[in-house]
């Protein structure tokens, strides 16, 4: 009966160990900051009025405007003039204060038990907060939605742009000067074919007109390389025009890097906890956990690349960085620096 009793006991005194010393630093600095984020994804959505009028009498009608403003929200119709983007980038400005003291604080320490499990912990938890959250100033990901779907319907994504629809229905052959976005759409005769993809096009465009009308450079077909289309098109055919799920599976590719980094600095002999860098940077979780960018993928396949390759296994991380290149052509600077250590006949793959 002893050893049982003495395990449970062990297990005690783990657990409290959990609350002692850095790892209190690291629960208290991370609560903290998932509390300013979860402030910012309330935000996003536009704060009570009674809320507002609170935070008004208690900081004595000092940013008034500014305050009253969160009710507003970042809201894709809202002006951006009336959106919180001063008490936004006011929070944003403390979330980098304390991101700066805990990277300083798991540079300089080096004990802490659970310190790895609390960053892990709280950087998983930090993205979920940001996860529902109103985009803040960005449309992006509506051409994700809008590539995703075309494919899912056997439509070239790179085929048309997304004025391709007007320009067809107004029956304009010429280029058409856009006024309201100062560009110019390039005119095209369509053939029989074309037209029969442009009538589906718009039966898709009909179903959800808004997540279309929010579509950024709408003259121009999409710049998004193979590897993301393929993700948009898996993220459509699970569901279609979910903001949600996109930036769930991005995040996913994030959590992803994060791991990725672990590897690599253990592998390098340095301490795991300065993963912290990259798991708790809030220009990280503003950009792919509530803007939802798409880099997460790119970012993924270039680390887990150059890991392969410290790794020496030459073969997979070149496989693997091609992928990177196929997510985002910025890779292809990391090739000259592996090239020179490896085989030339890898550069073919």
């Amino acid at each position: 009966m002893e050893k049982p009793k003495q395990k449970i006991l062990g297990n005690i005194s783990s657990f409290g160990n959990l609350f002692n010393g850095p790892n209190k630093f690291l629960i208290v600095l991370g609560a903290f900051s998932a509390a300013l984020w979860g402030f910012v994804t309330w935000m996003s959505f536009g704060l009570p009025l009674s809320v507002c009028s609170f935070l008004d009498r208690i900081t004595f009608g000092v940013m008034r405007g500014e305050i009253m403003r969160m009710a507003n929200g970042f809201h894709y119709d809202t002006n951006n003039h009336d959106m919180p983007t001063v008490m936004f980038l006011t929070v944003f400005a403390v979330l980098f204060l304390l991101y700066a003291y805990g990277v300083f604080h798991c540079g300089k320490r080096r004990d802490g038990k659970h310190a790895l499990g609390l960053i892990l912990f709280f950087a998983i938890l930090l993205r979920i907060i940001l996860l529902p959250g109103v985009l803040i100033h960005e449309n992006d990901i509506y051409r994700y939605l809008w590539d995703g779907k075309s494919a899912v319907h056997k439509i070239n994504p790179y085929k048309f742009a997304p004025a391709d629809l007007f320009m067809y229905e107004q029956g304009y052959e010429e280029d058409y000067y856009d006024d309201y976005w100062d560009v110019v759409i390039k005119g095209k005769n369509f053939t029989v074919q074309e037209r029969a993809q442009l009538e589906e096009l718009t039966v898709l465009r009909d179903a959800n007109p808004t997540y279309y009308n929010r579509i950024g450079h709408w003259q121009v077909p999409t710049i998004y390389p193979p590897v993301t289309q393929f993700i948009f098109m898996v993220c459509a055919w699970l569901k279609t025009d979910s903001i949600l799920l996109m930036k769930a599976v991005f995040i996913l590719f994030d959590i992803g890097v994060i791991f990725v980094i672990i590897s690599l600095l253990k592998h390098l002999g340095k301490d795991p906890r300065l993963s912290v860098i990259y798991a708790w940077s809030p220009l990280v979780l503003l950009e792919f956990a509530n803007k939802g960018h798409y880099d997460p993928v790119v970012i993924f396949f270039s680390m887990l690349g150059i890991y392969l390759f410290l790794k020496k296994k030459p073969l997979q991380g070149m496989f693997t960085l091609a992928l990177a290149t196929l997510s985002k052509f910025f890779a292809l600077i990391f090739l000259p620096f592996l090239t020179r250590r490896y085989k030339k006949k890898l550069l073919l793959l």
